[in-house]
């Protein structure tokens, strides 16, 4: 099963990734996402619907996960 995927199940999956930036965020240090915006040039709003599991682009997430220095490899490890 690819990332916990089952037909019909894409927000369960983009729930995961939002709940996995959350964690990757509290790693790096920062305890509120506003601060990890502000110093990482993200706008809030956009994160904040990330991390909360609603519908982003790529382009985002791929931003934010440069900002983390985390591999998309690493990202989807254990998905």
């Amino acid at each position: 099963m690819l990332f916990g995927f089952v037909p019909g199940s894409h927000s369960y999956t983009i729930k995961q990734i939002g709940k996995r930036l959350h964690y990757f965020r509290k790693k790096a240090g920062y305890s509120n996402y506003e601060d990890f915006c502000w110093d990482n040039d993200i706008p809030t709003r956009t994160y904040f619907r990330m991390e909360k599991g609603e519908n982003f682009t790529m382009q985002n997430l791929l931003k934010v996960l440069a900002v983390l220095d985390i591999s998309l490899d690493e990202f989807f490890k254990d998905m």
